[in-house]
């Protein structure tokens, strides 16, 4: 009891989200697997393994949770704006 207070604390006064250690930690491989979706020719597959997911099965039902768009629906997001950028 007392370890989950001070870890309260200390995510209060690091100003991380609500939720603790877990949340951050989603929060975190979300955000990276994002950044490498957009930026990197790494598939599907790589990205989710690179940040910690078995499969990708599993990565695409973390951002589902989390409400943000599909790591497929990311990449097009991606392409599309660079073409659009390129033309």
């Amino acid at each position: 009891r007392h370890a989950q207070r001070l870890a309260h604390a200390l995510f209060e006064e690091c100003l991380m989200p609500p939720g603790g250690f877990r949340e951050a930690t989603i929060n975190l491989r979300l955000s990276l697997a994002s950044i490498l979706l957009s930026k990197s020719s790494l598939s599907v597959v790589d990205v989710a393994r690179l940040v910690g997911y078995l499969n990708p099965e599993t990565l695409t039902s973390a951002f589902r949770h989390t409400g943000l768009p599909s790591p497929v629906e990311i990449r097009r997001t991606h392409r599309d704006d660079l073409s659009f950028a390129l033309a």
